[in-house]
């Protein structure tokens, strides 16, 4: 690839050296959190959902009743 620059820096540890404890905890909060904050979207998502879905369901009511016509009531004559 062309004019692109990549840089890299290799580091070399003992494997005594290196805590994987720490990485494995943050993991587990990581998922934990995750989860909570699924549920806490999930509740709140759900609460909306049931305000909007009345709303929608009055709003669509509405255009049924307009749209909704035997073709015998609707006069296509061509008014030009």
């Amino acid at each position: 690839m062309i004019g692109q620059t990549y840089l890299a820096k290799v580091v070399s540890t003992q494997p005594s050296m290196v805590s994987t404890q720490w990485f494995r905890t943050k993991a587990e909060m990581c998922r934990k959190d995750h989860l909570v904050s699924t549920l806490v979207q999930g509740r709140s998502t759900l609460e909306t959902d049931s305000r909007e879905t009345r709303q929608q369901a009055s709003i669509s009511g509405r255009h049924q009743r307009q749209v909704d016509t035997e073709s015998s009531q609707v006069d296509t004559t061509d008014l030009s």
